[in-house]
């Protein structure tokens, strides 16, 4: 997988679409590796910063802060949310 979009100087030109799908396209990755169903990967808006994202296992989804998307210096805290969050849905299986 190309890590290349997730990197600042890319990451700050992407539209709020393209950093969700990149996102995306992470879980894809990690569950290909991890031999697990991929989890749709969706924003939602969260009460503060300080609200990483979450596992939602009734609705078999990743949500992630969508101010963390939206915040060209938080790329690399979406990714590691996708990946801790997608280890919590492996644990589901």
């Amino acid at each position: 997988m190309n890590l290349d979009r997730f990197h600042l100087s890319h990451w700050k030109d992407l539209s709020f679409e393209e950093r969700l799908k990149a996102l995306q396209d992470l879980e894809h990755h990690y569950a290909k590796v991890q031999g697990r169903k991929p989890r749709n990967v969706e924003s939602e808006k969260m009460p503060g910063l300080n609200y990483m994202g979450y596992y939602d296992p009734s609705q078999d989804i990743i949500k992630i802060n969508e101010d963390h998307i939206k915040q060209d210096d938080f790329h690399y805290c979406c990714v590691e949310t996708v990946i801790h969050e997608g280890r919590h849905a492996y644990q589901e299986e």
